[in-house]
């Protein structure tokens, strides 16, 4: 949610350059270096507990909603985000259609998150009733 309500806004307001460069600063950096291995740990971790331990119905429920929130995630992320950042990643100079490139990125980003942000909520609730 940062990235939507303090960076996006930024994104759009500068010149088509400057979000750019700022763009392709941060596909430089890559948060996918740790992104992908703790959604895998997380996803990792509630399939377990889904086996060992015996869980009331509205539990089950809450961690396979959870779980099917994070593997949507991962999907937006690598057939719509990941492969915008690569072609900012790899362009020298301003991409014409990035205007149209950013606004995709911006969106799915967005759904992204809020996904995310259910399937949090989702672990957070299901792990409170299974105390």
């Amino acid at each position: 949610m940062l990235i939507h309500f303090s960076v996006v806004p930024i994104f759009r307001d500068w010149a088509a350059e400057l979000s750019w460069k700022l763009h392709k600063e941060f596909v430089i950096v890559n948060p996918d270096r740790y992104i992908k291995p703790s959604a895998a740990i997380s996803l990792g971790a509630a399939i377990v507990a889904l086996i060992v331990d015996d869980h009331p119905t509205s539990t089950l429920v809450l961690t396979i909603v959870g779980i099917a929130s994070f593997a949507g995630v991962a999907v937006i992320s690598e057939v719509i985000n990941q492969p915008i950042n690569r072609t900012i990643g790899r362009a020298e100079a301003v991409p014409s259609e990035y205007a149209a490139l950013r606004r995709r990125w911006d969106r799915a980003n967005l759904v992204r998150t809020s996904i995310a942000v259910v399937g949090l909520v989702c672990y957070v609730v299901a792990a409170l009733e299974a105390a």
